[in-house]
């Protein structure tokens, strides 16, 4: 299927460095699958529990990806919803 898109730059446009091994200082494989529910969240954004429950994670895990996300500029957190943002900046539209 073809990847929810950010902005004006789709999701394959998330520098690969993002998603490599946590031992190459990236948040690993499984940090993409939280990504792409994130950003197909949309404007509305999602809760920890709703990024959780669609990739099939545990909360603590999920909390890792999107804090981690949110270092790198691609997350932000604006009360209890989580907002994926495009590489560029710009927020991740419905």
């Amino acid at each position: 299927p073809e990847a929810p898109r950010t902005g004006s730059a789709p999701l394959t446009e998330v520098p690969a460095e993002v998603f490599a091994p946590v031992g190459a200082g990236g948040l690993g494989r499984t940090a993409e699958r939280s990504w792409r529910h994130l950003a197909a969240a949309g404007t509305q954004g999602a809760a920890l529990d709703e990024v959780s429950a669609a990739a099939g994670y545990q909360p603590a895990t999920v909390t890792r990806h999107l804090e981690g996300l949110a270092e790198r500029g691609l997350a932000r957190l604006d009360g209890e919803r989580w907002y994926a943002v495009a590489p560029q900046g710009a927020p991740a539209p419905a």
